[in-house]
């Protein structure tokens, strides 16, 4: 039976200016990755969700009051909605830049070898963005692109506000019949070190909601689904299987990655 991956690639993880420093450099390392995996492995059945970032922290933001010249302390509590929604056309942008990134790679292993893949990303969305971002996110066209052997890239989280893209990964998960869900994240010190973190290692993320919504992770526990959390730019335990590349080991055994599971 065909494997359907689902990795969720957060925003925090693209803009948070480490090496390799650009989004639009993260995006190319990881879908040069991902392509050379999915050429050698034709039933693997891939789904990416693009997280957002937001630009606005509610409910408050605002410099300390020991500052000399400070302005007043300023609260968005009452523009949550506004920023969640800023948050989902952050994630149509970045689901749309990652799918011109696939895109492209793909058209490069075509032109390396024109038999090797007829594979192409494609881009929905659940966000309502009209025009060339995408068509709207449905679970049966999802299927569909998916039985044709095509990578799925998905923006835009949930559609509504009050839910991050960590829930909505988990949606999408479940909807399309993948576990674990594989989550892509900056490393986090003490958590995601491979010094400290070996495989499998349990973590409840009520005591770090840094890591991943504690709503998603509840509803994963419901669901029966497995989440592991990793950062794909670190050595895997082993080359078991030949691959020492922490993404790739991911995707292929996860008993090689090193990572944290959290639900």
């Amino acid at each position: 039976m065909d494997e359907t991956v689902v990795l969720k690639i957060g925003g925090g993880y693209l803009h948070d200016n480490k090496p390799p420093a650009t989004p639009r450099e993260k995006m190319i390392n990881l879908a040069c990755r991902l392509v050379d995996y999915l050429n050698s492995h034709s039933q693997m059945r891939l789904v990416v969700v693009v997280g957002g970032r937001r630009t606005i922290t509610c409910p408050e933001e605002c410099n300390s009051d020991t500052e000399k010249n400070a302005p007043p302390r300023l609260s968005f509590k009452e523009f949550a909605h506004e920023s969640d929604q800023l948050g989902m056309l952050l994630s149509v942008a970045n689901a749309a830049t990652l799918n011109i990134v696939f895109n492209a790679v793909f058209n490069l292993a075509r032109k390396s070898s024109p038999t090797k893949t007829n594979r192409r990303a494609f881009l929905l969305n659940s966000f309502g963005v009209g025009g060339d971002l995408g068509e709207d996110y449905s679970v049966s066209r999802a299927k569909e692109l998916l039985d044709d052997g095509h990578v799925v890239i998905i923006g835009g989280g949930t559609g509504q506000s009050g839910l991050t893209t960590d829930f909505a990964a988990v949606c999408r998960a479940t909807e399309l019949g993948a576990s674990p869900l594989l989550t892509i994240t900056h490393e986090q010190p003490g958590v995601i070190d491979g010094t400290e973190l070996m495989g499998y290692d349990r973590f409840y993320t009520l005591l770090r909601p840094d890591l991943f919504d504690s709503v998603a992770a509840r509803l994963a526990e419901q669901k029966g689904l497995s989440i592991f959390i990793f950062n794909p730019n670190m050595t895997a335990r082993s080359s078991r299987n030949g691959f020492s590349d922490n993404l790739i080991a991911a995707i292929d055994d996860h008993r090689d990655m090193v990572g944290t599971l959290i639900s």
